[in-house]
């Protein structure tokens, strides 16, 4: 038969395996196509990204397999050889591999005397007969599973939108080369040496440090149920009687094992001892409580799973979550002059991410051209530049709001063909906090600049709105109310720290701040400027009123406690020692979130009834997160009069210090202090100096009590408002050592905050204009986001 007259075929070149098989037409749908949802098959695509033959790794797009062929010519073109029972390890370059060393979340950041010696982890034994991990397809079956709840159908999808869709992802590719390209990084392949022991830890011995278990930790849902974004503790913990059930830390510890770790390399076809592993377990154990600090569960939960599920078939997502764990590992080392050995290792990092970077490119060049494969990754792409955009924002640069603007319009187009599927549901959700603290921080706002638009995306993320009923579904809201007795409202939504309240408020300011960016440009009304402004460009004293009034009913709300510092009485059901309450004769653990509570265990700060040791985390976020709105409103130009309250006002101050006394359990000054101390202090800051390092601080111990963990991430923006209004050195030191916690914890976006405190506090010399000042003038762009 001739060429031009062969047969077509009658199934897809890119349909899943099942339907080739049978010879079936496969709409090539993600993760189930028709054919395989309908016959009960598992669906499997075989799609081959395959590299020139001077790249070090090959990857199979659905098993998503990162295998380390070696540096020499002969094994860069070698075939992959297919894993043997035995579980072969991959050629490797000479020196030998660190082993696996399972990270744990950055417990305390604390002072003596009760900061412990520091420990290195103890590392993990090579994976033996009794650490073999589940087979690939039992592990993913069960992520989908608890992933799912009454599966959204497509609606109706035309040619048109089709192609619209196609076009705006293909523009998010673009968007996304330009984006990975600006990071200013060279992309030469890394050098897998011996130095490459680079994953020990410094870590308090308050963590848990045997990791060898026999047994995985227990879940805490079994297998085919919904799992919960925040679940509880394991029935075994809750009706345990040690005490140390309540510790959240050992809570989180125990979540994970060194069993699950074998089942994720199994899962993505690795080594035990493979790097992608080592960067994996940090993105689990140490970046995902920076995107997540409210998280109950490292990795039984629906929000990382969600990341590792579609990771597993999109490699250039998989790639990028790679690169932000060794960017996370790089920033983390800090090495001082002289230090060669932490020099090397932070090289090696910075390396081995340029090199997931440049992966992630050839990744996404690989489906560019194909509509199928396109149409088929727009989930996986947006989550990918929400990814690093984020990433990016915590840098000077604003390169980071120009490719956001295609991922908004792409999602909302996506929106209009695809309900709320938790995966949009998470890109809804991270969208919104960013373009949120962009608005509010940035001079130059966020990426939506339409009145209407902006509107409607700052009300869908509400919780009767169409995202927060899928967020619903998978436990992100914590219950609370206004008055006892009361109705409770399950409106207080634990990804971002505060209720629909706050929601409702954020949104009036924006609207507000963008109705006075839209009046210096135009310098006139329209009906959109009008509903906010008078003629003069003055805030409506409507509006402020309107503004003022959601303060006060966002103050009211409460989840546990009551009113600075939130501690948390014994008669309530939510106190971890009250014998009736939710913590006893509870197995399912209903109404438990373990991320809810802080727990004072200093000597010197602690009373000697630890029934009054215990807070609500969840009161302390929400009122930080109102009183920093408050401050916005009272300082804000055009608003409270031409140029705003000034901080040294008395109503400015009362919030601030209102501020600080809720964050008395997590930090306060030493009671012991001299006159000496103090003076020293003033000093400290009145000296501030253009030559003062931004980042560098005095020896907090010597002043300060403070106990904190990554929770305080949380409160990043709050923290950032609150020392933007202090003026006192005692408030500022507080503040400072707050970013310096959050520096220590990885938050890169932390260090460029504290410069902007600086500089400002620098300038507040005797003769200082408070009247005149715009605190949140200036022309970084940064976002206090990661």
């Amino acid at each position: 038969m001739s060429e031009s007259q062969r047969k077509k075929r009658q199934y897809s070149r890119n349909g899943c395996k099942e339907c080739k098989r049978r010879k079936l037409k496969c709409d090539e749908g993600k993760p189930q196509c028709w054919n395989c949802a309908h016959l009960h098959k598992e669906c499997v695509y075989e799609r081959t990204i395959k590299f020139t033959s001077s790249r070090t790794f090959t990857i199979e797009s659905q098993n998503t397999r990162l295998v380390n062929l070696g540096e020499t010519s002969g094994a860069a073109s070698a075939p992959l050889a297919a894993p043997s029972a035995g579980g072969s390890k991959p050629v490797t370059p000479e020196g030998d591999m660190a082993p696996l060393t399972f990270a744990q979340p950055p417990a305390m950041v604390q002072n003596p005397p009760l900061a412990p010696a520091v420990a290195e982890v103890d590392r993990l034994p090579s994976v033996g007969p009794h650490l073999q991990g589940k087979p690939r397809g039992a592990f993913e079956q069960e992520m989908r599973q608890q992933l799912a709840f009454e599966p959204p159908t497509p609606l109706h999808q035309s040619k048109e939108l089709d192609n619209n869709l196609f076009t705006g992802a293909s523009h998010l590719i673009s968007d996304l080369n330009d984006l990975i390209q600006s990071f200013s990084t060279d992309f030469e392949q890394p050098d897998l040496s011996s130095s490459y022991n680079f994953y020990i830890r410094r870590l308090t011995n308050t963590l848990e440090t045997d990791f060898d278990h026999s047994e995985p930790a227990v879940k805490s849902v079994v297998s085919g149920s919904k799992l919960s974004a925040f679940p509880p503790p394991s029935p075994t913990v809750l009706m345990s009687g040690v005490h140390e059930r309540f510790d959240f830390l050992a809570s989180l510890n125990n979540s994970i094992s060194s069993q699950d770790l074998s089942d994720l390399a199994a899962y993505f076809g690795w080594s035990f001892e493979s790097p992608h592993l080592n960067y994996l377990n940090v993105l689990i154990t140490k970046l995902h409580l920076n995107i997540l600090p409210f998280t109950t569960n490292l990795l039984h939960n629906s929000f990382i799973k969600c990341f590792l599920l579609e990771a597993k078939s999109s490699p250039h997502l998989l790639y990028a979550l790679l690169a932000i764990s060794a960017r996370y590992e790089s920033y983390q080392l800090k090495p001082k002059d002289g230090d060669e050995d932490s020099r090397k290792k932070q090289e090696s990092h910075q390396k081995l991410r340029s090199y997931y970077l440049s992966s992630c490119l050839k990744s996404l060049d690989a489906i560019l051209h194909s509509k199928p494969k396109i149409l088929n990754n727009i989930q996986s792409l947006l989550l990918t530049i929400l990814i690093l955009a984020s990433d990016y924002s915590a840098s000077t640069g604003s390169q980071w709001r120009a490719h956001l603007r295609g991922a908004k319009d792409l999602l909302i187009k996506y929106c209009k063909y695809m309900p709320i599927s938790l995966e949009l549901g998470i890109i809804w959700t991270w969208f919104y906090s960013m373009e949120t603290l962009a608005a509010l921080t940035s001079p130059s706002g966020g990426t939506i600049h339409d009145f209407k638009e902006l509107t409607e995306f700052l009300d869908v993320m509400k919780s009767g709105g169409p995202v927060g009923a899928t967020l619903a579904k998978f436990g992100f809201y914590a219950a609370g109310n206004y008055h006892v007795p009361a109705p409770v409202h399950n409106t207080f939504n634990l990804y971002h720290g505060y209720n629909d309240d706050v929601q409702e408020l954020f949104k009036e300011i924006v609207l507000t701040l963008e109705a006075r960016r839209h009046f210096s440009r135009e310098n006139k009304l329209n009906e959109d400027i009008g509903r906010y402004l008078n003629k003069d460009g003055q805030v409506l004293s409507s509006q402020v009123l309107k503004m003022m009034g959601l303060v006060e009913k966002a103050r009211l709300f409460k989840c546990i406690a009551t009113g600075p510092p939130y501690r948390i009485s014994l008669d309530s059901p939510n106190h971890p020692l009250n014998l009736n309450g939710i913590h006893y004769n509870n197995p399912d653990g209903k109404g438990v979130v373990m991320c809810a509570y802080m727990h004072n265990t200093n000597p010197l700060t602690s009373d000697l009834d630890d029934t009054k040791n215990w807070y609500s985390w969840l009161d302390l976020s929400q009122q930080l997160y109102t009183d920093a709105c408050y401050l916005k409103i009272l300082t804000m130009k055009h608003c409270m009069g031409r140029n705003g309250l000034a901080i040294t006002n008395e109503l400015v101050q009362d919030v601030v210090n209102r501020m600080l006394l809720g964050l008395d359990p997590l930090v306060r000054f030493k009671h012991n202090l001299k006159d000496e101390d103090v003076a020293r202090l003033t000093t400290y800051y009145s000296e501030l100096s253009d030559l003062t390092e931004a980042t560098a601080s005095m020896d907090f111990d010597q002043y300060l009590y403070y106990q904190f963990d990554h929770r305080l991430i949380m409160v990043q923006w709050p923290l950032f408002v609150c020392g933007l209004c202090s003026v006192l050195p005692q408030q500022k030191c507080i503040i400072e050592c707050c970013f310096k916690a959050l520096m220590d914890l990885g938050v890169g976006s932390g260090e460029i905050s504290l410069m902007k405190l600086k500089r400002l506090w620098k300038l507040e010399k005797e003769g200082f204009d408070y009247e005149n000042c715009d605190i949140f003038g200036g022309d970084n762009d940064s976002v206090p986001f990661v």
